[in-house]
Formats: C-alpha cells, sequence, structure tokens
C-alpha cells in the first residue's frame, strides 16, 4: 500500500460524512467501528439496496478502439499460431481489475467540500436537502456520522491497518484522473473510478490492506467523539450551521432567522 496523503482535489474536502443504519451508530462513535468489505460484495450481492449494488465496483472502466481477435490455430515449440484477424467492433467499453483489487478491502463515506456549503453571516451552512430522501430509499440508511476532522479519521484508521484514501472519480477517465493514475504505482488505483450514475453519493473511499479473507473486515480505532457526532438522518435534511466561536454562531442564527433563511 502507497503512502497515503491527500489529493490536491481533495483537499476542499471539509467533512465526511458515515451514513449507516441507525443500530450501528452508537458502536461507531464509541468504538470507532468500520467494516471493509471487498468489491464482490458490491459486485454480486442482491439483498443490497440499489445504491449500493455496483456490478462494476473497483474495475476501471474506458472505451477501447477497432478492438480485433484472431483465434489460435496451434502451439508447438514454435510458439502459439493463430488464423486470420479479424474486427470485433469499432469501439467498446471495457472493464478490468487487478487481483489485488479483488481481495482489498474498502469503506465508504460521503465527502463534504466547498460546493455542500453555504458561507454567510460570517459562517457556514451545511444541509443535504433531498438527498437524504435518495439515501434512506436508495441505501436503506436512516442514520448519519459527521466527522469533522477527516484527516485524523483516515491517520487513525492507517495506525491500525495501513491504508490509502481519496475521492471516487465519475465517468470517463480524464487529465485529472489519467494524472493519478500516472503517479501512482500501486494495483488497486482502479477502485476509484465509478460510473457516473453514482456521481450523487460524492463518494470518498478508504482502501486498507489486501487480504484472502472473504469475510467483512472490521476496523476499531476507539472512540471518534472527539472528532464527530451523529444521528438521525433526518437531521441533516436542513442540516448545521459552523462557526469559529459562540458569539459568531449565534450572530449568524439570528442574521438568517431575520433574513428568512440562507437560501433566499
Amino acid at each position: 500500500m502507497v503512502e497515503w496523503k491527500f489529493n490536491e482535489e481533495d483537499r476542499n474536502i471539509t467533512f465526511l460524512i458515515k451514513t449507516m443504519k441507525k443500530k450501528y451508530l452508537e458502536k461507531t462513535l464509541k468504538q470507532g467501528e468500520f467494516c471493509f468489505n471487498l468489491p464482490s460484495v458490491f459486485n454480486l450481492e442482491t439483498n443490497l439496496a440499489v445504491a449500493q449494488q455496483d456490478k462494476w465496483d473497483s474495475h476501471l472502466s474506458y472505451i477501447a478502439q477497432k478492438i480485433y481477435y484472431a483465434p489460435i490455430i496451434s502451439e508447438d515449440e514454435n510458439g502459439v499460431h493463430y488464423g486470420v484477424a479479424k474486427k470485433l467492433a469499432d469501439s467498446a467499453r471495457m472493464y478490468q481489475i487487478s487481483e489485488a483489487s479483488k481481495h482489498t478491502p474498502l469503506c465508504c463515506f460521503r465527502k463534504v467540500d466547498d460546493d455542500d456549503l453555504v458561507e454567510k453571516y460570517g459562517a457556514a451552512f451545511l444541509r443535504l436537502g433531498n438527498i437524504v430522501d435518495r439515501i434512506k430509499n436508495e441505501m436503506g440508511h436512516d442514520a448519519f456520522i459527521l466527522i469533522i476532522q477527516p484527516h485524523a479519521l483516515v491517520h487513525r484508521i492507517h495506525k491500525v491497518s495501513p491504508c490509502f484514501a481519496r475521492s471516487v472519480h465519475y465517468g470517463e477517465i480524464n487529465s485529472e484522473f489519467q494524472e493519478y493514475l500516472d503517479t501512482y504505482d500501486f494495483d488497486q488505483k482502479e477502485m476509484f473510478q465509478k460510473r457516473i450514475e453514482y456521481a450523487w453519493q460524492k463518494e470518498f473511499r478508504i482502501i486498507i490492506t489486501p487480504t484472502n479473507k472473504t469475510s467483512p473486515q472490521m476496523i476499531h480505532i476507539g472512540s471518534i467523539e472527539d472528532i464527530a457526532f451523529g444521528g438521525d438522518i433526518e437531521t441533516l435534511r436542513q442540516g448545521y450551521v459552523f462557526a469559529e466561536n459562540d458569539e459568531q454562531l449565534q450572530m449568524a442564527i439570528k442574521r438568517a432567522t431575520e433574513e428568512g433563511g440562507i437560501y433566499n
């Protein structure tokens, strides 16, 4: 596993959100228990919520041009002998996954970045609005944990199990994602690309050391109550206001109330 550090594109991440079923909320906060699953769980499981199923999770996706094939005629001491090559397609979408990625557990979070925050009245306002409905209906989650120190979380996980983390890239490979692919030398790079239809999830993904085990890997980092808080997912519909001190917070709340809300 390569050494972890925030990528340039991740420097504007303010918080991380971990959505979950409410029955796991207390254990996650008090014990810092996080479940890491192999990609096959999302590729093959049919009992998952619709937004958790992804046949091509952890596969690198790209368009191949001018695809040809040739039959193997024979093989002898001089090598393999092929028949006449024939054109299969002008272009086709290809998916590939390394053996290392197949055995690499992952854990998913939702990132909160500059696009999610409204800065007004000297404070920052965060709310997910109707995204809450998609989380509830398509992921089956009714609770959340808001991690206010993403760096601290990743470093604590890294102390227990070496890890790598970054935002997921959605859609076709562009120059930014290609630069990432060219920069890092490890076999699980493709685990950070997903199809565009999942972009609403704004995923930040953490992967740990590959394993031959097929069961979920539970990572325990101890209480995270000093860097996170949680509650019912509905709380995120209207959200929270953040400020540097109580006086600034109260002033922002007062002005937002007087002016009929920050989104007016």
